[in-house]
């Protein structure tokens, strides 16, 4: 065959190969520049996903002109100089770069396994996550008893739920005027399927001293009359094979209050009372 074609052919099948991957990595490039310096996360305006490809064929085309014209002057400059071996070099050429090609197509298909299985396993696990989620316990409401007047009261938290298994309670009560807690406690729960509750004590004395301890002056003579708000948290601990079950990172999410499978409630209740030189009463003097 002829050695400048050789060449020629050789050139096409390296322009193939190398216009691929070079396209591919200039696309990647400009995505790149135009996420970190236009558009980052703001919403891309319509031509800028034309113009990435844009870019990326681009530079393709011009890998695989580049080649052509390489392998075409290689081969007439061998085809002039009469050398022995032209040929074979040339044959060698191509065979390198279906050899390269192939590695290509099976390093893709082995990625794109490796994407497929990932998206899988991520399905499966935000599967479980709903799952999870709607097995878990929430608040169904707070029952709160206080008769003020310096009487103790007590709340009531009911839950309902599917999930057997272990849960922490967090509580607080905070008045109108600051936004820091007055009381707040923690109570661990083993709770099986089905409604359940907790009930807290509220004691007056430690409510007060509670509000007290967040004037600026602790002589202060104020009445207190607003509504108080209690807030509760109820937080599902899960065993080892739970948090296996679920998506990376939501077990840190957990820890940190921002998952999903935590629940909230509120309910508030009216507070009157009187300080009289820091000194609480329940009646007006």
């Amino acid at each position: 065959m002829n050695v400048k074609r050789l060449f020629i052919a050789a050139g096409i099948a390296w322009g193939i190969v190398l216009g691929i991957a070079g396209g591919f990595y200039a696309g990647g490039l400009a995505a790149g520049v135009a996420w970190l310096f236009l558009f980052g996360d703001d919403p891309w305006p319509d031509w800028g996903e034309s113009a990435i490809l844009g870019v990326a064929v681009s530079a393709g085309l011009a890998i695989f002109g580049g080649c052509i014209a390489l392998g075409w002057a290689t081969g007439r400059n061998y085809e002039a100089s009469g050398r022995a071996g032209a040929g074979w070099i040339a044959a060698g050429l191509i065979l390198l770069a279906v050899m390269a090609g192939a590695g290509m197509v099976w390093r893709g298909a082995h990625q794109q396994a490796g994407i497929d299985r990932q998206r899988q396993e991520q399905a499966g696990e935000a599967e479980n996550l709903a799952e999870l989620q709607a097995a878990t316990h929430r608040f169904t409401g707070i029952d709160i008893d206080w008769q003020g007047g310096g009487a103790d009261g007590s709340a009531d938290f009911r839950l309902d739920g599917r999930r057997e298994g272990a849960y922490r309670l967090e509580w607080q009560i905070r008045g109108q005027s600051f936004g820091k807690a007055l009381l707040a406690g923690e109570e661990r729960l083993e709770l099986a399927p089905g409604p359940a509750s907790l009930g807290i004590s509220i004691p007056a004395a430690a409510l007060v001293d509670g509000y007290r301890a967040l004037l600026s002056h602790r002589n202060a003579n104020i009445m207190v009359d607003e509504p108080f708000t209690i807030e509760g948290r109820l937080i599902p601990v899960l065993d080892a094979d739970e948090e296996a079950a679920l998506p990376q990172g939501e077990s840190r999410n957990l820890e940190r209050g921002w998952s999903k499978l935590i629940d909230e409630a509120t309910a508030e209740f009216p507070v009157r009372f009187f300080l009289y030189g820091g000194e609480p009463s329940w009646q007006a003097r």
